[in-house]
């Protein structure tokens, strides 16, 4: 069965952890994961080639890795926004506490 071809299983477990990753949104480990997205894929596409595997599974194991790619991409420029927006807050808390320190040192 298709299902079990050691390839799929595989690529099924690489994608379960690092959804789990996204959705913990431990960047981390996706980072750590990521390499390994390609090797997985390989033996998916020989499968196919020698015919252990139909043409429809395939596709919709690649599907399964595009999807997860287009999630990872909308969440890291989600957090990344997110960082952005504190970063600039941090900054203008700065530039207040500066602010505010000049003020409040100054001889009247």
């Amino acid at each position: 069965m298709a299902a079990d071809h050691p390839a799929m299983v595989h690529l099924d477990q690489l994608l379960e952890h690092m959804q789990q990753a996204l959705k913990d949104q431990n960047w981390e480990l996706i980072s750590r994961l990521s390499p390994e997205i390609k090797p997985a894929i390989e033996p998916l596409l020989e499968a196919l080639e020698q015919g252990q595997l139909p043409a429809e599974i395939v596709r919709s194991q690649l599907q399964k890795v595009q999807q997860f790619v287009d999630a990872a991409d909308g969440s890291a420029h989600r957090a990344k926004a997110a960082a952005q927006l504190e970063l600039k807050e941090v900054n203008r808390n700065s530039s207040a506490a500066k602010a505010y320190g000049k003020v409040s040192s100054s001889p009247p």
